[in-house]
């Protein structure tokens, strides 16, 4: 009842029936406490949040990668970065999924730098591939740092990864142009060879082709 309550947006009432399982002496698993801190980050209730993780705590989760990322953006999602710092440094084994919510924690939060900083520790390591998700979490952190390059350097990373076309990848994109006022990402073709943009002038747009190469 927990993960069906989630799945039609009734968080409080998922929460609630955590909390009845519980007093039911009911041991939930790590699914219940994932879906519970889920519930959490769509309403905001760090209260309950601690509770939970609490529970992950005595149930001998706290090593759990996914009850830790569920952790984790439980508490960027409830704008408490300093415990979402603390989460990710006791990952043992990090993830992208991991590494994705804390860019996530860090664009929220207004962090920009430790955000690309993020992103360079994924590039050297190996074991690691940026995806469409750790771009999609870094373009508001362009927005925070006034510096279009930045913007321009996710745009190639996109096109070098092979990510495109991505509708809510060139969205954002889209958005993070319209901030710098320039030229707006509509969408990319297929085989790579141009972008379909939009320019803006006087406070209208009009489609242009561009090359990538």
């Amino acid at each position: 009842m927990v993960g069906v309550y989630l799945m039609v947006q009734q968080y409080f009432t998922s929460l609630k029936w955590f909390r009845t399982m519980l007093q039911a002496r009911i041991r939930p698993n790590k699914f219940s406490l994932i879906n519970a801190l889920k519930a959490c980050s769509h309403c905001f209730y760090n209260l309950w949040g601690r509770e939970v993780h609490c529970y992950a705590l005595k149930m001998g989760f706290e090593s759990d990668v996914m009850v830790q990322t569920s952790l984790l953006d439980m508490y960027n999602k409830c704008r408490l970065l300093s415990y979402a710092e603390r989460i990710f440094d006791s990952i043992s084994s990090r993830n992208i999924v991991a590494w994705n919510a804390m860019i996530s924690a860090y664009a929220l939060n207004g962090q920009p730098i430790q955000a690309f900083d993020s992103l360079e520790n994924i590039l050297k390591d190996d074991k690691l591939a940026v995806d469409n998700v750790t771009l999609i979490n870094l373009l508001p952190s362009c927005a925070q740092l006034g510096v279009v390059l930045q913007d321009k350097t996710i745009h190639g990373l996109a096109i070098r990864k092979g990510f495109l076309p991505h509708p809510v990848l060139e969205t954002a994109l889209l958005d993070m142009y319209g901030e710098f006022g320039i030229l707006k990402l509509a969408e990319a073709s297929q085989n790579g060879c141009w972008l379909c943009v939009r320019g803006v002038q006087g406070g209208k747009t009009f489609p242009i082709k561009l090359p990538l190469y």
